[in-house]
């Protein structure tokens, strides 16, 4: 794949590494020439389908249900396949800058009375692995792992493989009433509704909600398709103030935010959605 970067982030073209010596100014009449963008294009097209590269976008979408229709044939959809199952087994210790907010108030929050951590979208358990090198977890803490069957599989074989006796797992969703802190990271992008929609309809809200590498915007949610290697996934791009009063209706007060710069969504020849640094917040209810 060549050169389409500059399409999402065009101010950067000439940091990135691909079409250098060109100015920034060549870069954009290129980018709005119709008959060469029509090229790039389809070839991006071509490279989307068949990279086996993650972290790729593709396109602008209004609803989860049509980034889905978009998705080209050649891989699977979403996490719940063996392949996407067996990722970030090289990232189980790994503990990233944009966790940190994330320890920060785990920290003051898991202590006597804390009985269960939902772990909304938290894979095989990579935050668990990670945070608890960091974090005095209570002995009678259950990190309970929310996600899709095949990962919930992974998971508990990877947690027997580990003697992580305190790790336990879930495909369902409504699992999460009566936790006590519900913590969503890198994860709400890949859910058809956002987080405020979903507690709603949970008995027994978790007086504590910790989110964090989420992609937002001041406006309304769109979605693009994330092509994460092995399978291809629609991505919603959060709308932050929506999902604020959103927490807000429900009871809950947002007592921080932070951003995680080195998160990145480039969607190539769509400028304007591309999104250059994802959010955490954390949320209390109302006492």
């Amino acid at each position: 794949m060549i050169g389409t970067h500059f399409l999402s982030f065009r101010d950067d073209a000439a940091a990135q590494g691909g079409w250098r010596g060109w100015s920034r100014r060549a870069l954009r009449s290129i980018a709005f020439s119709a008959p060469v963008r029509a090229r790039l294009e389809a070839r991006y097209e071509r490279d989307f389908a068949t990279a086996d590269k993650a972290h790729l976008f593709r396109g602008v979408y209004d609803s989860f249900e049509a980034a889905v229709r978009a998705a080209p044939g050649s891989k699977p959809l979403g996490y719940d396949h063996p392949g996407p199952a067996a990722m970030y087994r090289n990232n189980l210790e790994t503990v990233f800058l944009s966790d940190y907010p994330v320890l920060f108030w785990l920290a003051r929050i898991l202590g006597v009375g804390t009985r269960r951590l939902f772990d909304l979208g938290g894979h095989v358990g990579v935050r668990f692995y990670g945070f608890r090198t960091h974090l005095a977890l209570p002995d009678a803490l259950v990190w309970q792992v929310m996600d899709v069957p095949a990962v919930v599989r992974a998971g508990r074989e990877l947690a027997i493989e580990r003697g992580a006796g305190n790790l336990a797992f879930t495909d369902r969703r409504d699992d999460l009433a009566g936790a006590d802190v519900l913590l969503a990271t890198g994860s709400l992008q890949y859910l058809e509704k956002p987080l405020h929609e979903i507690l709603a309809r949970i008995a027994g809200r978790p007086p504590h909600v910790i989110i964090n590498q989420l992609p937002m915007h001041d406006g309304a949610a769109y979605y693009t398709l994330q092509s994460i290697g092995q399978a291809f996934c629609p991505y919603r791009i959060e709308d932050r103030r929506g999902l604020v009063a959103g927490m807000a209706a429900l009871g809950y007060e947002q007592r921080d935010a932070w951003c995680a710069p080195d998160k990145l969504c480039p969607i190539p020849f769509h400028p304007e959605h591309s999104v250059r640094g994802y959010q955490g917040m954390y949320f209390r209810a109302a006492r």
